[in-house]
């Protein structure tokens, strides 16, 4: 939050200072904003400023995840396949058509990012030239059971007789979980499927 309230002032005074000096400096540069958070849930809770969001808010351009662009999925598969074998050095001669439509099937909840790596994956892992539907389908049948394997359970959760303090709750969650990742907050927040913003205000709770 500390950091949101700099950058509203930067852009509403249009001038900041460098890193160690004393002389403001103008600022003249186009400021572009992502997320794939929703912006409006984290305002309600007090995990990003109202005035900012304004400030910022003035042109936007909403991105549909990928699963709602199922006609997208192939010639972007394609697209990518030519980069990475590029950047891997591996050739590809040959995918086969029923292996694309097999990622078109796919819900892709990382969205492009996930398909990526999938796609990464494939090219590491084949031996061949050739992408065929067998080995499509298996790799995304194992990448399907890691995602089941890691998900709780949570129609048979048992709450406790006693009363139950959650901001503590979830204050020790938060705890182990940079433990696990050694202190790495990025990686406990993407565990947690919370952001940066959400995991310090919730650990602060």
């Amino acid at each position: 939050m500390d950091l949101q309230a700099k950058l509203l002032r930067v852009i509403q005074e249009r001038e900041y200072y460098k890193i160690g000096g004393s002389n403001k400096e103008k600022l003249d540069t186009r400021i572009v904003v992502a997320s794939n958070k929703n912006i409006q849930e984290l305002i309600n809770e007090k995990m990003f400023r109202e005035d900012l969001y304004y400030r910022i808010n003035i042109c936007k351009v909403t991105i549909p995840p990928l699963r709602e662009r199922k006609d997208e999925i192939i010639p972007l598969s394609i697209f990518l396949l030519q980069s990475l074998s590029k950047e891997l050095g591996k050739k590809i001669n040959l995918i086969e058509f029923n292996a694309l439509e097999e990622l078109k099937t796919n819900i892709w909840q990382g969205n492009v990012r996930e398909l990526k790596n999938f796609l990464t994956k494939i090219l590491l892992f084949n031996d061949n030239n050739t992408i065929t539907h067998d080995t499509v389908k298996s790799m995304l049948a194992n990448e399907n059971s890691k995602k089941e394997a890691i998900k709780f359970d949570l129609t048979n959760i048992t709450i406790p007789d006693k009363p139950l303090n959650l901001n503590e709750l979830n204050h020790e969650i938060i705890k182990k979980t940079l433990v696990k990742f050694n202190g790495n907050k990025s990686k406990a927040a993407e565990f947690l499927g919370l952001t940066r913003i959400q995991l310090y205000g919730r650990y602060k709770l």
